[in-house]
């Protein structure tokens, strides 16, 4: 494996370190056949070679995580580091929202031949268990073995009914799906199932594929690929790689039956291959955003050479997706404030009261100007606030030394218009001099250098102290206020300060 993004992998992969040739080729014998040896004594193998490539990802899965499998040679051969990139991803989102403390229940949506994810999660997570849908036959043989040869097939619980099976604790359902049946997941939930999470690594392509595109561009393989190959074998079929509309259609149609789920479903994920499908994808969630699903988040995975992006949506109000970024070289954004109003003075629970409430707190109490509504609904209303100075901090303070120097302002007044007045005359006739002596020459220059800070000063205001985003959202019986740092401000700090200021104003 490269290392050109090794570095950039989850911080609890195993693969950020390149595994050991030398010592996995005296361990597994199967592997080190496929060994090539250069004579400065560095080890690798032909990338190009299929067989070469399923004796590593079955020596990896072996040697790392105690997994037996087998892999057919007509299907897609799983890389490893990148699949565990998206499992370890899934425990970070189920950690932060305090979901793995219990038995968890999964999709897996198409499983593939290796039913790479859900032996992977259950290996690593003992209280995790799947249901994994397949609509290949000869994918759902292999994937049934190799669930089965891992140690659990003394404890099957039932039998086979169609292509269903169980095995305990772990649970792995795996279904053919009809190729005439539309249902991606619905059909799951029938029963008023509830699931803790879907995942799912859709086929790329809308179109039958080769293999000069395919390698070039999506294969797993690649993603172990050396400068030794120029391309990597491809084995995958048609039916693991192409699907009518590729990726983007097959991610809009989860999107619509999770419209229909919603929360029986607590989080749904996709892993994708092409970045332009993670833009056409956000602004399709975006259509639903924030009155049916109400928060989505995208990450990257980084493996060997290639990069692969995770999507993940929720209809579940409080559930935080924002699971933090590892690497310095990966802009980070700001941290979610938020708070729940449940005893409102002021608004009692009214919703656009508490809003004109903000509104008037920032013109009048603030002296904030520069705000913009960017969405407005019954139940949400976000707002983009900008500021040069900070009006909010030590209120109390300014109010008692106003209220003290309000008797004497008016002599003060009069006193600075009497300076001003004389301070006039005087600047009048200094440059009148000036202009009688001053060249051509050097009032060019003095232009320039007006020219020169205006234009700082232009650059400048473009970054604000306080630049924010604002939302408040109606939830049930509550009201969630919620405040966010763009990247353009001066000092994030800011907007905590506003944040306390607005909390100890409304409550």
């Amino acid at each position: 494996m490269p290392q050109k993004f090794n570095s950039l992998m989850h911080s609890r992969n195993v693969f950020k370190q390149k595994p050991d040739f030398e010592h996995l080729s005296r361990l597994y014998p199967s592997f080190a056949k496929h060994i090539i040896r250069f004579k400065n004594g560095k080890l690798t193998i032909d990338f190009t070679n299929a067989d070469s490539l399923r004796s590593l990802t079955q020596t990896l899965l072996k040697h790392y995580f105690d997994l037996v499998v087998e892999i057919p040679t007509n299907r897609m051969i799983p890389a490893v580091p990148q699949r565990l990139n998206y499992v370890l991803w899934i425990e970070d989102l189920l950690a932060l929202n305090e979901l793995n403390s219990k038995p968890v229940k999964a999709i897996d949506l198409g499983t593939g031949a290796c039913c790479i994810f859900p032996l992977l999660a259950t290996r690593n997570n003992k209280n995790w268990s799947f249901i994994a849908t397949e609509c290949d036959p000869v994918s759902l043989e292999f994937a049934q073995r190799n669930v089965q040869i891992n140690d659990l097939q003394n404890r099957i619980l039932g039998k086979f009914i169609l292509f269903i099976f169980k095995v305990y604790p772990l649970i792995i359902f795996l279904i053919v799906i009809p190729s005439h049946q539309h249902s991606l997941i619905s059909h799951l939930c029938d029963s008023g199932d509830e699931f803790d999470f879907l995942m799912c690594n859709p086929p790329f392509f809308d179109t039958k594929f080769d293999d000069h595109q395919y390698s070039d561009e999506e294969s797993d393989e690649r993603e172990y690929n050396s400068s030794l190959a120029p391309s990597s074998s491809n084995t995958s079929s048609e039916m693991e790689s192409v699907t009518e509309g590729g990726e983007i259609a097959f991610v809009k149609k989860l999107i619509e039956e999770s419209l229909i789920l919603r929360d029986r479903v607590k989080l749904y994920t996709v892993m994708l291959g092409r970045k332009q499908s993670l833009i056409t994808l956000k602004t399709e969630i975006k259509n639903y955003f924030p009155h049916l699903i109400v928060n989505f988040k995208s990450t990257q995975f980084f493996q060997g050479k290639k990069i692969r992006w995770g999507l993940v949506w929720t209809f579940i109000s409080d559930f935080c997706l924002e699971v933090g970024v590892e690497s310095k070289h990966i802009k980070t954004k700001s941290k979610i404030l938020s708070h729940e109003f449940k005893n409102l003075k002021i608004t009692k629970y009214e919703f656009q009261s508490l809003f004109e409430s903000i509104k008037s707190l920032l013109e009048n109490d603030l002296q904030i100007y520069d705000f913009v509504v960017v969405r407005e609904e019954p139940d949400f209303v976000e707002l983009i606030i900008k500021s040069h100075f900070n009006t909010w901090s030590h209120q109390r303070r300014k109010r008692r030394i106003k209220t003290k120097n309000q008797s004497s302002d008016f002599e003060m007044i009069c006193e600075d218009e009497k300076n001003d007045l004389h301070h006039i005359a005087n600047k009048r006739k200094l440059d009148s001099s000036d202009d009688s002596i001053c060249s051509f020459d050097e009032k060019e220059t003095q232009k320039k250098i007006k020219d020169v800070n205006s234009a700082s000063i232009s650059k400048d205001e473009e970054s604000y102290l306080l630049n924010c985003n604002l939302r408040l959202r109606k939830v049930k019986k509550s009201i969630v206020l919620e405040m966010q740092t763009n990247e353009k401000s001066k000092n994030k700090e800011t907007t905590f300060q506003l944040f306390q200021f607005f909390k100890n104003k409304l409550v």
